[in-house]
């Protein structure tokens, strides 16, 4: 799962006060939210909540999830303190 690149921009924001453009903004929000669709078997509100309601369900996800943020954290300690990957 490598979506901590996108974890890091948003915990970039909240911590480091990193400013980003709307439409950077917007276009991370797209790619995002086509990523989603794409992996949709179908379009409806059930299929597109069922990611969510795993997360309250399945302790496998919740570990994967606490995963993601951990890399991203130490992806974010890594770009405060100036080494490159």
């Amino acid at each position: 799962m490598r979506s901590d690149p996108a974890l890091v921009l948003v915990l970039s924001i909240v911590f480091l006060g990193e400013k980003v453009s709307l439409l950077g903004f917007s276009g991370i929000v797209l790619v995002i939210f086509g990523v989603y669709l794409i992996n949709m078997e179908r379009f409806s509100v059930k299929e597109g909540l069922a990611p969510f309601r795993s997360l309250f369900r399945d302790r496998a996800i919740q570990f994967a999830v606490l995963t993601v943020f951990c890399v991203a954290a130490y992806s974010l300690k890594r770009v405060k303190i100036g080494v490159s990957p």
